[in-house]
């Protein structure tokens, strides 16, 4: 395998290891993308801490942090709160990617509200990708979703977006690319006329997994050093 820096590297998802010596921080972080755009999955580098802590990670999924370091919530234009919003599960089913969320009329009035799903991080993180896992059946239908990211917590841009030019069903796996950034939190949002409602517990496409993906400085303490493919 090619050298990618001169540290230790735990390449977990491609199963790569590898020790070198002396580089500097921008070499390494170059050697580090090159690898990512080149397939190797998810790098944890012991030796060039970014932002002054304790490891840095390349291609890292937020996910994997704690419980509440990622909360994750609903909400529409006509019920920004999200109460009684779910058709089917909650939200903590797409932050965990355990079981499938779907929203009900309450939270899209019959299809016609736009509305999200989001991740609020416990501080600003990078992100760059965004995967989503769907749930569209059962007489829901989706043209298009968008990717938004906040760095204050109120003002939203979208980042991202999916256009399939026309109604599509089914349950899929689609990696958006985003504008990168550190985000406070980030959210798909589905807009009224670009979704299909099926019935009142099934008031549009639901999620199994939304999850952000970027590069960071982490505490020892945040790291999933086990790293197991539990999502996507």
């Amino acid at each position: 395998m090619r050298a990618l820096l001169p540290c230790l590297l735990a390449a977990t998802l491609a199963g790569a290891q590898a020790r070198f010596t002396d580089v500097t921080r921008a070499a390494a972080i170059r050697e580090l993308r090159e690898a990512r755009e080149g397939g190797i999955g998810t790098i944890i580098d012991l030796t060039t801490p970014d932002l002054g802590r304790d490891v840095s990670v390349f291609n890292y999924s937020w996910l994997q942090l704690h419980g509440d370091q990622v909360v994750p919530s609903i909400g529409s234009s006509g019920n920004p709160s999200g109460t009684n919003g779910s058709g089917h599960g909650e939200p903590a089913d797409f932050r965990w990617g355990d079981f499938v969320w779907i929203p009900n009329t309450n939270l899209t009035n019959g299809g016609t509200w736009d509305y999200w799903a989001k991740l609020t991080f416990d501080r600003p993180r990078n992100v760059y990708k965004v995967r989503t896992q769907w749930w569209v059946n059962e007489g829901t239908g989706l043209t298009t979703f968008r990717i938004e990211g906040t760095t204050d917590g109120e003002t939203w841009t979208e980042i991202g977006v999916q256009n399939y030019g026309g109604m599509i069903t089914g349950t899929f796996v689609v990696d958006t690319p985003v504008e990168s950034g550190e985000y406070a939190a980030i959210r798909v949002l589905l807009k009224s006329g670009e979704y299909a409602f099926g019935r009142s517990d099934r008031g549009g496409p639901g999620l199994y997994t939304l999850e952000p993906i970027g590069d960071g400085g982490l505490e020892d303490w945040e790291v999933n050093w086990a790293n197991k493919g539990n999502f996507g």
